[in-house]
């Protein structure tokens, strides 16, 4: 039978019903002693013990009584000592009708031999006329017989009584070792069907992560038969469909990206050409088409040189060459490459990169990708007459020596909910408002790439209807270390 989790959950529960049912019918079998032995010492003891008192008030009245008869001889005296000897040998009669061990019958059989003696030594004193029922030791003998029936009710019900403490403490012992036990297996149970659950579904949740951030190569090991086992076989089996399509999308793009870029660039050069009229003279109106043409062919190289850096990225073939140099030249060249546009919306351009900034070690060519891309988009996005400043500092990063560079508009701002994916691939960094500015998503992505391969950090901060602001950090080369043979 195979073992699925309903299976494991139900035979747990089964397992706690029972140590419960156990531990219940114990107390229950305990109870139903204790009931017994209790209804034993008040049925038995107790009630012998009530009738053995009478018999002795009723035999000392008895003698009273008799005393006075042959003292006053009055009748009365007479009638009540034959009527309190009757009873006493009916409750006497009673009292041996009960459970009795066989030495107790045998006290019981001479106490009513002697108190007939006693009856009949009054019967011939009361008909022969004298004051003396008879010897004073016969009653003491009765009397103390009697007391002895009750001395021997009291030791049983003492011992009963001792043995009712013994069950009960045996009772409440053998429970707590129940209770103990029930909590420890309980515990035991509830800790193996946990970790029989827990450990499957953190590991999923895993995998979903890794698929969340499109990471699709790596497998979730659950070797349970049950239905956790089942559900990760087919989240692996779905991830390696995934991986496949993955890698298909990659090798479309990649091969779409090659075939676009030369007729593009051919594109691009021939109106470059005709816009330095190198075929001959062009109007004013081809002109301004020659140039529409020129900057959407534009648009499309950088674009298809996104995709092509994300394959190269992905296949982990990008190349660096690293040099030690000033972040404040690539900052002047971002501005000014961004300076037309800006122009045309009537955006202000602000530049703050003081002198003296720590060197960097980089690749020049990354990190000034990084920075017009930022400030692309902050153009785009900063509605006509808008400002956008950058500025660099030298700042303390873990501390070592970093340098901050910032990137900051007036245009509409990004949503909260939309600001932690701006950075994720093909999600486009889009304003709050904005419906017009479209783009691949690819750029910030790579820009976070990018600083990370140089060891640095990139981030974002925005507030609707205030503007964004993006930063990157990257650590400065400590002072006396240079470029690395």
């Amino acid at each position: 039978m195979r073992p699925t989790l309903t299976r494991k959950i139900f035979l747990g529960y089964l397992l706690m019903i029972g140590l419960v049912l156990a531990q219940g019918g114990y107390a229950l079998f305990e109870l139903n002693r204790l009931n017994r032995l209790s209804r034993s010492m008040v049925q038995g003891e107790v009630v012998a013990m009530d009738l053995e008192k009478k018999l002795i008030d009723l035999f000392l009245s008895e003698v009273g009584s008799e005393q006075k008869y042959l003292v006053v001889r009055d009748p009365d005296f007479l009638e009540l000592a034959r009527t309190k000897a009757a009873e006493f040998r009916r409750l006497l009669l009673r009292l041996a009708a009960g459970e009795r061990e066989a030495e107790a019958r045998a006290r019981m059989e001479a106490i009513a031999a002697m108190h007939r003696a006693h009856v009949e030594r009054f019967a011939a004193a009361a008909a022969g006329g004298t004051q003396a029922v008879g010897s004073e030791q016969g009653v003491r003998r009765i009397t103390e017989a009697l007391e002895k029936l009750v001395w021997d009710e009291e030791v049983s019900l003492a011992r009963k009584m001792n043995r009712t403490r013994s069950f009960s403490q045996r009772g409440r012992e053998i429970t707590l070792v129940l209770a103990v036990l029930m909590t420890g297996l309980g515990l035991i149970m509830a800790w193996l069907v946990t970790r029989s659950v827990r450990g499957p579904v953190l590991r999923l949740q895993a995998g979903t992560r890794d698929v969340a951030q499109g990471i699709f190569d790596r497998k979730i090991e659950v070797t349970s038969a049950d239905e956790l086992g089942e559900l990760a076989r087919a989240f692996n089996a779905m991830t390696d469909r995934l991986a496949e399509l993955e890698e298909m999308k990659r090798e479309f793009i990649s091969n779409l990206s090659h075939e676009l870029r030369t007729p593009l660039t051919s594109i691009k050069a021939a109106a470059n050409l005709m816009l330095d009229q190198i075929p001959g003279p062009v109007t004013d109106k081809q002109r301004r088409l020659l140039g529409i043409v020129q900057e959407e062919t534009g648009k499309l190289v950088r674009m298809v040189n996104n995709l092509l850096d994300l394959s190269k990225i992905r296949a982990g073939m990008m190349h660096y060459h690293f040099t030690e140099g000033d972040v404040a030249p690539l900052l002047r060249a971002g501005v000014d490459h961004v300076r037309l546009l800006a122009e045309l919306k009537g955006i202000t351009l602000e530049l703050d990169a003081p002198e003296g900034l720590p060197r960097l070690l980089m690749d020049r060519e990354k990190i000034e990708q990084v920075v017009n891309n930022l400030l692309s988009n902050a153009v785009k996005f900063t509605p006509n007459r808008g400002r956008v400043s950058v500025w660099a500092r030298t700042v303390d990063r873990a501390g070592a020596a970093a340098v901050r560079v910032t990137v900051e508009d007036t245009g509409p701002g990004i949503a909260a909910e939309a600001l932690p994916a701006i950075f994720d691939r093909y999600r486009q960094a889009g304003q709050a408002g904005d419906e017009v500015v479209k783009g691949t998503g690819l750029g910030l992505a790579i820009c976070k790439f990018y600083v990370e391969e140089h060891g640095g950090e990139i981030g974002a901060e925005s507030e609707v209807g205030r503007g964004s602001r993006f930063w990157f950090e990257l650590p400065a080369v400590p002072q006396g270390q240079g470029v690395p043979a």
